[in-house]
């Protein structure tokens, strides 16, 4: 299992409230199965890119 409780900390303190990102980060569970955080890091590494390139 993966903890991915400072990753939404960061999350919260660091990404903007209308963030799509934050939202779907802070929505996961706190703990994730290893092979369940690999395929999600692809979406949320997408998001990121997609919230960037609009700034």
């Amino acid at each position: 299992m993966i903890d991915i409780l400072r990753l939404k900390r960061f999350a919260s303190d660091n990404l903007p409230s209308n963030s799509r990102l934050r939202s779907v980060l802070l929505s996961e569970r706190d703990q994730l199965k290893v092979n369940d955080f690999l395929a999600k890091m692809d979406v949320w590494m997408t998001l990121l890119n997609m919230e960037t390139a609009n700034a």
